[in-house]
Formats: structure tokens, C-alpha cells, sequence
């Protein structure tokens, strides 16, 4: 009978030694969940990409692509920020932020220069607007009797305070995000190796 007192058990064997490598996200409150492919309006010179690198240089996985022709292709759960400074995040403000923050990711990497700053920042500032205008309609069609007045009245107001909201923004990045966008280290593109 197996594992009798006095039987030899098989030694457990170990994991063969290795090392993990990870990036540390936990600065960032947002995620996406499917690959995003937008036209945003922005036009390099020349097709750029931000990969995710070990720390020899080694491509691991693309997770940004900026093409010549004007499009935006983002990898399905890439991280990001959202709103910064005295503000909050919402419904109006997710692509909005997600597209400012690659934008300045290409930037902070060196692929993009200092002077797609201030499209990046007006693109923050449209897709507020146009995001913000969608969300306004779809609220006025909300509710049903008295609550249908109620909704009526919130759309509106969203229709009014949509572009100053976004003008805010736009001159808070403007004015005070010049620092973000500077060539320098990116935390997600760091790769951690344990142990």
C-alpha cells in the first residue's frame, strides 16, 4: 500500500527557475476591452507605433498605431488615465481622454514631436463636444411622463455646458500639460523582471 510510514515518497518537484515579466499598471482608472480604430484627424509623417518592450529593447506586443492617413489603433486592453487635475470623469469624456492620453504617449516616447500638442489638445477638446452632443440626445429620449420633462430639461443643459466643459479642458491641457508630453520615461513602457 502506497504512503505506508516507512515508504519513500517521491520527492515534489519544483517549477523549473524563472522570471516574470510584468508592467505595473496601477496608475491607470481606465481600460479598454476591444481594440479601438478611430479616424481622429491627425496626420504623421509617416506610420508611427508605441510597443510594449522588455528592457533590452525586444518588441513584446503593439499596443498604439498612428498612420500617415489619419487613423488611431488602440489594443484591446491598453490603460489609461482619464480626466486629470480638479476634474472628474464622465460618460462624454472617456474617447476623449483615452485619444489625448496615446497621442501624448507618442509623444513622451519620441515618436511624435512637440508640435502635435496642440492637435492633440483640440482633439481632446472636439471629441468632447461630439461625445458630450450624442450623450444630450440620447438622454432627451429618456423617461415617460412627468420624468419625460425631466430628461428633456437635462439634455439641454448638457447641450449648454458640453462646449464650456470642453473649452475648460482644453485650456487646462493647454496651459498646464506641457510636461506630459515630454520626451522622457513612459511607465508602461517599463517592463519589471522578478525575481
Amino acid at each position: 500500500m502506497p504512503n505506508e510510514p516507512g515508504d519513500m515518497l517521491e520527492p515534489v518537484r519544483a517549477l523549473s527557475p524563472g522570471k516574470l515579466e510584468y508592467q505595473n499598471v496601477k496608475h491607470w482608472k481606465h481600460r479598454t476591452v476591444k481594440v479601438v480604430d478611430e479616424f481622429i484627424g491627425i496626420f504623421p509623417p509617416n506610420d508611427c507605433e508605441i510597443w510594449t518592450r522588455t528592457k533590452t529593447g525586444e518588441k513584446i506586443k503593439l499596443i498604439a498605431r498612428l498612420t500617415s492617413t489619419g487613423y488611431l489603433w488602440i489594443a484591446a486592453w491598453y490603460c489609461w488615465d482619464g480626466a486629470s487635475g480638479p476634474t472628474w470623469d464622465t460618460p462624454d469624456t472617456y474617447r476623449a481622454s483615452l485619444f489625448h492620453d496615446v497621442i501624448y504617449q507618442f509623444m513622451r516616447l519620441g515618436v511624435l514631436g512637440p508640435e502635435y500638442k496642440e492637435p492633440a489638445d483640440r482633439l481632446l477638446q472636439s471629441t468632447m463636444i461630439i461625445d458630450g452632443v450624442i450623450l444630450a440626445a440620447k438622454t432627451e429620449i429618456l423617461g415617460n411622463g412627468l420624468t419625460k420633462y425631466f430628461y428633456k430639461a437635462k439634455a439641454a443643459t448638457m447641450r449648454k455646458t458640453t462646449p464650456v466643459r470642453a473649452a475648460a479642458w482644453y485650456q487646462a491641457v493647454h496651459m498646464f500639460a506641457g510636461g506630459s508630453c515630454r520626451p522622457g520615461a513612459d511607465a508602461i513602457n517599463e517592463s519589471i523582471i522578478v525575481p
